[in-house]
Formats: C-alpha cells, structure tokens, sequence
C-alpha cells in the first residue's frame, strides 16, 4: 500500500517512477499523463479516468504529481490507481481511503469519535442514549437479579459500619479500641502478635522469645546477656537477688548496701573500709590518681617502644663504668665493628673514624689526575678523593712491619 488518502478531499499522488519499457531502468521524464491515462477502481469497482481533469506534471526520476478531487476520493475503501502510458512501463499504486475523522486522528490534530451504543449487551435508544441517575426507574440502572449492577446504601454511616465490621472480624480493634486478655486470645493463637505475647498474671507482656530475636540496632538483650546480668546481680546482692521482682531502685540499694550511703557521691567511706594496708605508701589520692614508687628493680617483662631512647633521655654521666659491665661493652664493640659500611657511608663524616675505615677497605685507584680516589661499598660511586703529594729527595717507602710501638 502506497498511502492513506481523507475521504472527499483533493490529494496531490506521486506515480512512478516510469522507465523506459525496453531496457526496464532509464527514467521517462517527458510523458505526456492525461486525464485519460489515470484509471481508478474505486474499493474494487469498475476501473475509470479520474475525476479531476488536471494532468500529471513530471517531478524527477521518472516521478509523476497526479492530481485528485474529492469526487476521486469520494468512496471509503481501497482506491486502485493504474497507469499505462506508451514508451514506459505500466505502474499500479494503491491507496486506503478513510474517513476524515479517523484520518484526522492519525495524520492531524483531532480525536477520533467513540459513540456508546450498546450498555451492559443492550442497546441504547437514539434519543436518550445514558442511563437514567435513578436505580431501578425506567430507563435506569438495573437493580434486580437478571440486570447485573445492584448498589447498597453508600452512605457515611453505612461505610463506617463496613469499616468497624471489617476492623472487629480480624480482631483489630484490639490493638486500640478494645480490652486484650492474654489469657484468652482473640483470632488464631498462631497469628503474629499472639505469638509475641504471653500472659502476665492477666497482664500481656512480650515472650522471652520475642525479645531475644529483637533487631540487633534495638539492643543484644539475648538470653545468654541477660543470664550474664543477673549472674553479676547475684554477686552484689547475693542468694537474694530476686530476678523477677528486683526493680532498678532495689537494684541501686543493693549496690549502695556495699558501703552505705558513701558508695554514691562519695569515695572517702569506701577508701577507708576498702583500701589495701600499703594504700598511703602508694600516694593515691581522689584528685591525682598519683602512684609513687620508691624502687623498682625487677624490669623483667618490659620493653622500650622504638625510639624511646633520644639525647633528651639521659641525664649527664648517667651510663658510667659502673653502670655497663665489660662485657656489655665488649658486644656493643662488636655489634660496631661487624656492621657494614654501607651502613654508614652516606652519613659519615669526612675527618672521622668512620671515613679511615673506609679508606682501609674500600677501593682506591690513581686517578691519573694527580689524587687518589676513595670508592664506597659498591666499588662505583666515588666517596672522596686524597691529593698525592710526591717529593723526589724522599725515599720511597717499601714495607710496614714489626710490632706498633707506643710514643
């Protein structure tokens, strides 16, 4: 289908495109279309010229603006256009004619129409086609069995009373509005809230159950927290701590009891009847929390964090001879001696100790330059360099031995 077209109005069509009948391709721009050479069948009718009296002008490509009138598109249904012109191809193009409504609807800017004629599988009369406001009177809403529709009273109170019958048969209103005896549950004993609620002495409260699995956010009042809390209970008060009556008041008593009324506000009560014998040798006080001890000589079990050793550490001639055995300094000689000079090299001052070391075990070649150069461990990066000084009247020197002499 090559288009839709508004009942009973003129429309423009493009025919084509028409080639050459010989060699089916080459474009046929200059036809002469008549009248006479526009033949339509009007949703399968007898085939015609067109109405309009207009002839087909040529476009481009081989393309055709064929005019219609509304006489042309006059009749609903599938309009058939045939052309057979002499030099070209015949071309044949349809096209569905609609109503103005619905073609409105679709290409334009206007709804399409729905007219009810039928309610509930009875037709509606022409003149007054909607049912009359008035339940049951002629022409009205069908109210008995065999019309279908009924209505209640929809009144406010008949809704409310729907709404409390509603709210009293799932047992609703005994959340609010009315008296819950835990002893006799209303609705289903399994449902939700009876199971979270048991009886207290004709008093509802919440099951162990129920609390135990409460949201961990809530708390963690689990059972085995709870056995915890009265066992430390028992502990202040004692065989007569009782778990099901004590309140917090008896609680805060019990904890007073330790030491009167001196337990709470107070500490000097408690100090007094409480304190170690050696609790004034220690220095400790309400204010300071001071400990003072005199000697402390057994350091087992501590350790110094890194670090805790700086300049600001010891005082003047703190570590003396008597101090650090021998022996302790023989192994820090030691640990000094056997340590790397990688270790230090970078750091080491040129006029130092340090740098003779270097000097002994490092690499050293002759320039060339009139120095000699001092390698560091990696035998490729230069240390330092020492400049040769030569004198020719001195005798060169050709062995060290024998045992050093002191001066």
């Amino acid at each position: 289908m090559d288009g839709f077209l508004r009942q009973n109005t003129a429309a423009t069509l493009k025919l084509g495109p028409f080639v050459n009948d010989t060699d089916g391709k080459t474009a046929e721009t200059a036809l002469a279309i008549t009248q006479a050479d526009v033949r339509l069948s009007k949703n399968g009718g007898t085939m015609a010229q067109k109405n309009s009296a207009a002839a087909c002008t040529a476009d481009a490509l081989g393309m055709y603006s064929c005019p219609l009138d509304a006489t042309d598109t006059g009749t609903l249904g599938l309009l058939t256009v045939n052309v057979h012109e002499a030099g070209a191809l015949p071309i044949k193009q349809t096209y569905m004619v609609m109503p103005a409504n619905a073609w409105d609807s679709l290409f334009g800017t206007d709804t399409l129409n729905a007219a009810v004629t039928e309610w509930n599988g009875v037709a509606l009369a022409t003149t007054n086609p909607l049912p009359n406001a008035a339940a049951g009177a002629a022409g009205g809403l069908p109210t008995d069995a065999a019309g279908k529709i009924g209505f209640n009273d929809v009144s406010a109170a008949d809704v409310n009373a729907q709404c409390d019958a509603a709210i009293e048969t799932y047992h609703l209103d005994h959340l609010l509005a009315a008296n819950y005896d835990p002893a006799a549950k209303p609705g289903v004993p399994t449902a939700l809230l009876n199971t979270l609620v048991e009886n207290n002495a004709g008093t509802p409260r919440f099951t162990a159950h129920a609390l135990a699995q409460a949201p961990g956010g809530g708390g963690d009042a689990t059972a085995a927290n709870q056995t915890t809390i009265i066992n430390h209970l028992t502990d202040i008060k004692g065989t007569g701590f009782v778990t099901d009556t004590h309140s917090l008041t008896d609680i805060l008593t019990d904890v007073t009891g330790l030491n009167g009324a001196a337990m709470r506000g107070t500490d000097n009560a408690l100090l007094a009847a409480s304190a170690p014998a050696n609790f004034a040798d220690l220095a400790i006080t309400a204010t300071t929390g001071k400990v003072t001890v005199g000697t402390n000589d057994d350091k087992l079990g501590y350790g110094l964090a890194s670090g805790a050793i700086t300049a600001a550490t010891f005082a003047t001639d703190a570590i003396d001879a008597t101090v650090i055995t021998n022996s302790a300094w023989q192994e820090a000689a030691d640990q000094i001696m056997s340590r790397a000079t990688s270790n230090y090299e970078d750091v080491a001052a040129k006029k130092s100790l340090a740098t003779a070391v270097i000097g002994a075990v490092h690499k050293i070649e002759d320039n060339g330059q009139g120095s000699l150069v001092i390698y560091k461990s990696d035998d490729t990066i230069r240390y330092a360099t020492r400049t040769i000084l030569t004198n020719v009247n001195l005798q060169p020197v050709e062995e060290l031995g024998g045992a050093v002499s002191p001066v």
